[in-house]
């Protein structure tokens, strides 16, 4: 994947997790993970249009793990985020950081919507999620890999890729 596919360019890991409530969905229908993966990539793509004030193309390779500590069921997103985008000149334009309070909100509140749109929730317990203190839902972008590391894109390619799912 590194050598392949990732660009030699600033990249950042990020994580995406769901509360206990919804993880059961994932176990019964895997095509979720499908549609929930296009729906983070362009939240994510439009917090970096923001950020840049510009219209830009990122890139990110996405993939989910079905297995947490002790074998419980955890379906988090793991992704490698180009940490940017091209414009339309074809510039990169890197996006060093991004408003983590702001965007967890708006993962929270987007796969809300999303569960609620397909019934798998009713509206009750969506909004009780809206309100909850510790939502369950979280975002960790705590991981940064400089353009020169190679070696730190290869071994988050390799975590990224590495099949544990059940």
């Amino acid at each position: 994947m590194n050598e392949r596919l990732l660009l030699v360019l600033p990249h950042r890991q990020m994580v995406f997790t769901f509360p206990k409530v919804l993880r059961v969905f994932f176990r019964c229908d895997k095509r979720l993970y499908g549609e929930i993966s296009k729906l983070v990539y362009r939240m994510i793509q439009r917090f970096y249009n923001e950020a840049a004030g510009k219209r830009i193309q990122s890139a990110a390779v996405i993939a989910y793990a079905s297995a947490g500590d002790f074998a419980r069921f955890n379906p988090p997103l793991h992704g490698i985020f180009l940490e940017g985008g091209f414009d339309r000149e074809g510039q990169f334009v890197h996006v060093p950081s991004l408003d983590l309070a702001k965007l967890s909100h708006y993962f929270r509140s987007t796969m809300i919507a999303f569960f609620l749109k397909r019934t798998l929730i009713d509206e009750r317990l969506g909004r009780n999620m809206l309100e909850w203190r510790h939502a369950e839902f979280s975002v960790d972008l705590s991981l940064k890999i400089a353009a020169a590391s190679s070696k730190a894109r290869e071994a988050l390619s390799q975590y990224i890729a590495r099949p544990r799912c059940r």
